[in-house]
């Protein structure tokens, strides 16, 4: 998936029926939306715990994106998150 994909379940959906157990979901969120980052989290956790598969989601860092690159497991719990570096 990429990016703003992320945000629909259909996809998620898809590659979890397909025998999925780790979705890939890279993206660049960026800073100048203060929500951005707390909706990429929840959709993360969402797209996990629904389709009960693993999350990886780098995001880029640096100018304008918010980092956070994390990993989120089956039960929609953040396993490592990478922190704005």
């Amino acid at each position: 998936m990429i990016c703003y994909a992320l945000r629909f379940p259909e996809m998620a959906r898809m590659l979890a029926l397909r025998g999925r157990e780790c979705v890939a979901a890279p993206s660049g969120w960026g800073s100048r939306r203060s929500e951005s980052g707390t909706l990429a989290n929840d959709d993360q956790s969402a797209r996990a715990l629904e389709n009960g598969c693993y999350v990886v989601a780098p995001d880029q860092t640096g100018n304008i994106y918010i980092g956070h690159s994390m990993i989120v497991d089956p039960l929609g719990r953040t396993v490592v998150d990478l922190g704005t570096k």
